[in-house]
């Protein structure tokens, strides 16, 4: 698959469809990713910045971008092991490293050691990021505990000013250290922005490993949002419509760093709009197929490099990612161009490290080719959530998530009930899917159906998605919608007292349950919506043995067939919150019978308040 895609016919600058670029980047970056593998001497698979020799070692920057942009191109084994090697070298040397030599020596600062005096600033985030990923990677818990104490010592050692906890490099000092790596020729003091916008970052994903490593999240989540507001109100420049680089020397608008504000969701919502409205009117002047300057144009770091060369005046690819995602929220048509050059000069004369005019440096550069992926991802994600929310919000029928999982049923018989409901928009989907909420539409459902049997909470070492349930789960009720408690529904979460309060159950620990038992059903009020006008009826369909509902509950049906509870049906309110509670529904038998259906129907329309 990958030499097709590599083979196909260049397009020229533009005519690339999104789809086609985003294939043939993510083939091309894999590929490169995979020539560029390497051998250390403690038989550690290395992944340098370039294919070939000329990046004699293991840099901890480029690899976390590689392996953000284009996981899939290393295996879990390899991730594990660079994981270990970045912590240990970083806990042996009391701070994150730059790279790390094929021999084993840590470097701890740019320019193979030469360029500073203290170790980069950019070292301790980028450490908690490779661990991170790669435990979303691997959904490896134990690999995170057996890190975690590492990860503390190298978060420990970034340097930050007292007060409001950003990135400091000393102004006292003519070169303290060097900055976010991809600026390391630009002596940057005093708070600096791109540092700071990976530490808060960083701080995120502490929040997450924490639970792993049986400590608190809460704390690094107080830090991250701390960190945010000191950012905001610190670097950002009205006048320039973008955030600056630095307080100290070069204290200058970076193109760089306002892209990844907005992409990292750091920017606030003005500040979003008035970076990408800038982007777009200068995009002439910072943008060359597809790459992007570090300044303005016209302009050059205080102190640097060369100009026009470099860090200095050239364009690269590695923000680009950044620049479409950050483009597309005012110029989506500018967005897919800008992808679509940056595709086609790959094509045209390589992936380079950066370039300016007709001169490229460093070729077969692996972030150029991998990181644009993870901005590419995050663009696509917002096109599909805004158009498919569009879609959601001006549907008429009442919108009915209906939650599955931890039980198994039958698929078309199920899916056919919910399609006869003609006056539902019906979602089936499985409780994670519902919890992780890709499309932001979780709170806009007017109905809630529970049709899952979660016996346990995911606990702290839960993988990805399983963690978002409960955070999802204690937010019930607040927002306008009803829930329905269908069949085995009734009997997930048995030990949680949410689920309780749902149900009305005291107890969801069954005693037995009975398939095909003959259930003669009784209309307990015949005055209620649900169930005016229906006389009694007798279906197949399993029974359970249990407590019955609480006084606070409502009866609408009832049986008297064991074995069987007695209560069939009723209702009850939750977190002021309408609750129908059904035990009938097992199988393809119990969804055909027209009762059945016509209770469902009557519920569900019932608890969203339009019975």
């Amino acid at each position: 698959m990958l030499s097709v895609l590599l083979a196909t016919a260049t397009l020229s600058a533009g005519d690339w469809p999104l789809d086609e670029a985003a294939l043939w980047l993510r083939a091309k970056a894999q590929r490169m990713i995979r020539e560029s593998r390497r051998v250390m001497a403690d038989g550690t698979a290395a992944f340098p910045p370039q294919v070939g020799a000329n990046y004699d070692a293991f840099w901890l920057r480029d690899f976390a971008y590689q392996l953000e942009g284009c996981p899939a191109a290393f295996s879990a084994a390899e991730l594990r092991a660079a994981a270990r090697l970045f912590v240990a070298h970083g806990v042996a040397a009391g701070a994150g490293v730059d790279c790390i030599a094929y021999d084993g020596r840590s470097i701890m600062k740019p320019g193979w050691g030469t360029m500073g005096e203290q170790p980069v600033a950019d070292g301790g985030p980028f450490t908690v990021d490779v661990v991170w990923r790669t435990w979303r990677a691997t959904a490896d818990a134990d690999l995170v505990r057996e890190l975690w104490p590492g990860l503390l010592t190298v978060v420990a050692a970034i340097p930050r000013q007292a007060g409001t906890g950003l990135v400091w490099i000393d102004p006292a000092r003519d070169w303290e250290r060097c900055p976010y790596g991809f600026t390391d020729t630009v002596r940057k003091t005093g708070a600096e922005l791109f540092c700071s916008l990976l530490l808060w970052r960083a701080l995120g994903q502490l929040a997450d490993l924490a639970a792993l490593a049986d400590a608190a999240a809460e704390p690094w989540a107080q830090q991250q949002v701390a960190l945010g507001e000191q950012i905001r109100a610190t670097f950002w420049q009205p006048t320039e419509r973008l955030f600056r680089a630095a307080t100290g020397r070069c204290n200058q608008p970076d193109l760089w760093g306002s892209a990844w504000a907005v992409h990292l969701g750091v920017a606030d919502a003005a500040q979003t709009q008035a970076v990408a409205a800038r982007l777009r009117d200068d995009y002439a002047g910072i943008v060359q197929a597809g790459q992007l300057r570090h300044l303005p144009a016209g302009t050059w770091w205080e102190l640097a490099g060369p100009r026009e060369q470099y860090q200095n005046g050239g364009f690269w690819a590695t923000p680009s990612g950044w620049l479409i995602d950050t483009l597309d929220r005012v110029d989506p048509d500018l967005a897919t161009r800008t992808l679509g050059d940056l595709v086609a000069d790959f094509q045209a004369h390589g992936v380079w490290e950066n370039v300016l005019g007709d001169q490229r440096w460093v070729p077969d550069y692996n972030a150029s080719a991998a990181l644009p992926l993870a901005g590419l991802a995050a663009l696509r994600a917002r096109r599909q959530e805004t158009t498919m929310s569009a879609t959601f919000a001006t549907t008429t029928q009442l919108k009915v998530a209906v939650l599955t999982g931890e039980h198994p049923f039958d698929v078309p018989a199920f899916l056919e009930l919910w399609r006869s409901l003609e006056r539902l928009a019906v979602y089936p989907q499985t409780l994670e899917d519902w919890a992780t909420d890709v499309a932001r539409v979780r709170q806009q459902y007017d109905v809630v159906v529970f049709y899952n049997m979660h016996r346990t909470l995911p606990g702290p070492d839960a993988a990805w998605p399983s963690r978002a349930v409960r955070a999802a789960l204690e937010q019930l009720g607040t927002a306008p919608q009803g829930y329905v408690m269908l069949h085995h529904g009734l009997l997930a979460y048995p030990d949680w007292d949410l689920f309780t309060e749902l149900t009305g159950l005291p107890q969801r620990l069954i005693d037995a349950y009975h398939h095909d038992v003959p259930v003669a059903t009784a209309i307990a009020d015949p005055a209620h919506p649900i169930t005016a006008g229906l006389a009694p009826w007798t279906m197949l369909d399993e029974t359970y043995e249990t407590a019955e509902p609480d006084a606070a509950s409502h009866l609408l049906l009832t049986t008297a067939t064991r074995p069987s509870m007695a209560a069939l049906a009723w209702t009850r309110t939750f977190r002021g919150r309408r609750v129908f509670c059904y035990q009938a529904g097992h199988d393809a038998v119990a969804f055909g019978d027209p009762n059945f259906r016509v209770i469902l129907d009557r519920a569900i329309r019932w608890v969203a308040g339009k019975l």
